[in-house]
């Protein structure tokens, strides 16, 4: 398991925005494959490519996909939860590319390593993080009407 503060990682350089973003959230949820499913995503942080997906988005949606399926939801509620984070990150971010979210032409080549990007992306980690954790624990809080957390509304 995972003693450090996986954001603390990112920042240090230690992983890439995608595998803090999935590690922090099954960490924050006890999931005991953290460091299995954190490797795997070595190599889809940092954009995958360099106009391509951006690694909190992927990381979002990953540690999303293995809690809520660990808790039973299926289908039609994986699809919602799924659309809900995606338009969620697009909203709040006007993209799901790395070049445009951080405004920087598609033919420069951009350093994801940099002091500038990690404190540039940070804050959007942090943000996506707390909003999936939001909506994770909205779906699977058996308090909550069953009628109410899968609604389609």
């Amino acid at each position: 398991m995972i003693s450090t503060d996986p954001i603390k990682m990112y920042k240090n350089g230690k992983y890439n925005c995608a595998q803090a973003t999935v590690a922090t959230i099954l960490h924050d949820f006890n999931d005991k494959e953290e460091d299995t499913i954190t490797h795997t995503f070595t190599l889809l942080g940092n954009g995958v490519t360099d106009t391509g997906t951006c690694g909190i988005l992927l990381g979002s949606l990953a540690a999303l996909g293995k809690i809520l399926t660990d808790q039973g939801l299926e289908g039609d509620q994986l699809e919602m939860a799924y659309k809900e984070v995606t338009n969620e990150f697009i909203l709040k971010f006007k993209s799901y590319e790395c070049h445009k979210i951080l405004g920087v032409e598609e033919d420069v080549q951009v350093n994801y390593s940099s002091k500038e990007v990690i404190s540039s992306c940070s804050p959007r980690m942090e943000e996506m993080v707390s909003e999936v954790e939001k909506l994770i624990e909205f779906r699977t809080n058996p308090t909550i009407p069953i009628m109410k957390r899968f609604s389609f509304l």
